[in-house]
């Protein structure tokens, strides 16, 4: 998409895209200005890019939340039906609570 600027000389010009506007300030600015402006944009895409890839990590990270949760429920509701049941299986309990402390102590320990 273009556009049009009035430079401060009254002059206007078509602006298309960055290399476009670079120019412009080369022009009206000097290569100083230009080697600033374009170091600045540098710096802002590289933390953009350090944005991004942080913002996938916590997806992953929530993702990752979300599945624990969910083994950790099912656990929970397996215990819940093992102890309602009139005769205690307590190697069923023992081997569930295991599991459900290994995956515990697992996540303690994820780095």
């Amino acid at each position: 998409m273009a556009n049009i600027m009035e430079l401060s000389d009254g002059k206007q010009q078509t602006v298309f895209d960055l290399h476009d506007f670079m120019e412009l300030v080369d022009s009206y600015m000097g290569m100083e200005a230009r080697d600033w402006l374009s170091e600045y944009l540098s710096d802002l895409e590289d933390e953009y890019s350090d944005y991004a890839s942080l913002e996938a990590d916590m997806e992953d990270q929530n993702k990752h939340h979300k599945e624990v949760m969910e083994e950790l429920h099912g656990y929970t509701a397996k215990l819940a039906d093992l102890i309602s049941k009139k005769d205690l299986d307590r190697r069923a309990i023992s081997n569930t609570v295991g599991s459900l402390s290994c995956l515990i102590w697992k996540e303690m320990n994820r780095c």
